[in-house]
């Protein structure tokens, strides 16, 4: 939960509806919180994004989980934007991709990227990955003694 005791909001930018019912499943299963909110495909994510930036931000956005490959703007594009914008480059970003292509995980932290996690390849990996992650990222400002550093699963 957020300061004021409500779920917290968590982008999920997401192509393959087959992944994005493990991903909802696997929160729902879990003790997190989350108010997931879902978009299709890059641009989907950027319009979202940046009305809620000109808005009143009536929630805050407390994560970004992006895939790589994605229809009309892919997440590297997608990530590039949101790094780039004062107002909203402060959202922490994680890539949630079955790509363990190296020049993709040196690409997504050159832009920024908070973290990069692979899918894996059996049910449990994924779900693991991804609670794992959402548990470190969410609860960072209760953890006094974390340290800014990228995570890798693999």
């Amino acid at each position: 939960m957020n300061k004021n005791g409500s779920a917290k909001q968590v982008l999920l930018v997401e192509d393959n509806p087959g992944d994005v019912r493990l991903i909802e499943l696997a929160i729902q299963k879990s003790n997190l919180e989350i108010k997931l909110c879902h978009k299709s495909n890059g641009e989907e994510a950027l319009d979202y994004l940046l009305k809620w930036r000109d808005s009143k931000k009536p929630e805050k956005i407390e994560m970004i989980i992006l895939d790589l490959n994605l229809p009309r703007k892919d997440g590297f594009e997608v990530l590039q934007i949101i790094k780039n914008d004062p107002k909203i480059k402060d959202i922490p970003v994680l890539i949630f991709t079955s790509s363990e292509a190296e020049s993709d995980v040196k690409r997504a932290f050159e832009l920024n990227a908070d973290g990069y996690i692979l899918k894996g390849p059996t049910l449990q990996d994924f779900r693991n990955s991804l609670l794992q992650s959402l548990t470190y990222w969410l609860n960072m400002e209760k953890n006094e003694n974390h340290f800014d550093v990228p995570i890798q699963a693999r």
